[in-house]
């Protein structure tokens, strides 16, 4: 990734400079405005509600919504808090976003040296999964702040067993598919001699915690007589048809959306002559299939691929040396530019942060009309 000079050298020198040499506090203070701007937030944390209200009985008749009583955990630990209206029930998650935003800045301006983390900072504001847990904030919040915990305890094996544990009662499917595929790509990478500041025995108990937190909450479910389906995979077995007809009218839009602008990111990578390319390559291009199955690919995608993330682009300094300066202002040109996207239901969506600004003068002036989000027309 290079830019040439001319007069967008004079651009993306200007941005360069204000990712990598203005104040930390005002690089990421514009940093995360500038996100919220692009994404804005959507409150659908209410349709577990019934759930937070009381988890020990589900209360869910229609079987096609038995899937949100799996990400039981979540709801549970609102029960306990009485986080059981929906704006303290939002409240709650949102907590966890903005607890999963502070533990990644710690994280990579602990580990990385100063420059190095700026620039990760830059490519985790790329991606989706910087943002998605404000774009919904629902149940990725605290399955995102957990795999954000996980981050600070690579050699901590009862630790992790138990964050996986935790992420298999919040959401088992992410959690299975996400430590899979960072389990195959650094196996095979310590295979080929790379040593970096995580390995396969991290993703490993991470990946066994999560399998015993399901077996966990199926014996909790049957302790307490709740009767549930399969849940998600009631729902793939029932809806796979339907979901393959949106993917195929929506592809190019949920392919871009899986890395947004951070696609130019993993093709740099892709493009080194390292060991770690193929690994890498073939796991992302493992996830990759779960789009045509998921009704909501974007934010699927983002959650399974955030561990291979953190690992090889996020806390890899070797591979962070490798973007220029110049480069770095083009990436942050391109993300002030190029629109926030997010495929559900075999539709392209955009920016919410409008709607929430009309949403907030309607209830501050207490207009008559009361705004309805176009996203969501039924």
């Amino acid at each position: 990734m290079t830019v040439e000079p001319g007069w967008l050298s004079g651009v993306t020198s200007r941005f360069a400079a204000w990712v990598l040499d203005t104040p930390r506090w005002k690089f990421l203070a514009v940093l995360f405005t500038v996100m919220f701007f692009r994404t804005g937030m959507t409150f659908v944390a209410p349709a577990l509600l019934p759930i937070a209200k009381d988890p020990y009985h589900n209360p869910f008749t229609n079987p096609y919504e038995h899937y949100l009583f799996w990400s039981w955990l979540g709801p549970f630990l609102a029960h306990q808090v009485g986080a059981t209206t929906p704006l303290t029930f939002t409240l709650f998650y949102l907590t966890f976003s903005l607890l999963f935003s502070l533990l990644m800045v710690r994280w990579l301006f602990t580990r990385l040296e100063e420059p190095h983390a700026r620039i990760a900072m830059l490519i985790f504001a790329l991606l989706p999964v910087s943002a998605t847990s404000y774009y919904w904030i629902f149940t990725d919040s605290l399955t995102l702040f957990l795999m954000a915990c996980a981050l600070y305890v690579p050699r901590n094996a009862p630790a992790l067993f138990l964050i996986g544990v935790a992420l298999g009662m919040q959401h088992f499917e992410q959690a299975f598919f996400a430590t899979g595929a960072a389990l195959f790509a650094l196996a095979w990478t310590g295979r080929r001699g790379v040593r970096l500041a995580y390995d396969w025995r991290w993703a490993l108990t991470l990946l066994i915690g999560a399998m015993a937190g399901k077996a966990l909450l199926v014996a909790i479910f049957a302790h307490l007589d709740i009767h549930v389906n399969s849940g998600r995979l009631f729902w793939l077995i029932k809806a796979w048809a339907l979901m393959l007809r949106r993917f195929a009218y929506s592809y190019h839009f949920a392919l871009f959306s899986a890395f947004g602008v951070g696609w130019l990111v993993v093709i740099h990578f892709l493009r080194r002559p390292s060991p770690e390319t193929r690994p890498v390559g073939l796991a992302i291009l493992g996830l990759l299939l779960l789009l045509p199955i998921s009704d909501d690919p974007t934010r699927v995608f983002a959650i399974v691929t955030f561990p291979l993330v953190c690992v090889y682009f996020l806390r890899n300094p070797s591979f962070l040396a490798t973007i220029p300066r110049q480069t770095v202002g083009l990436l942050a040109l391109l993300w002030c530019l190029v629109p926030w996207m997010f495929v559900w239901s075999g539709k392209p969506i955009v920016s919410a942060a409008a709607y929430d600004l009309y949403t907030a003068i309607h209830h501050l002036l207490d207009t008559r009309f009361v705004p309805k989000d176009p996203r969501f027309p039924l």
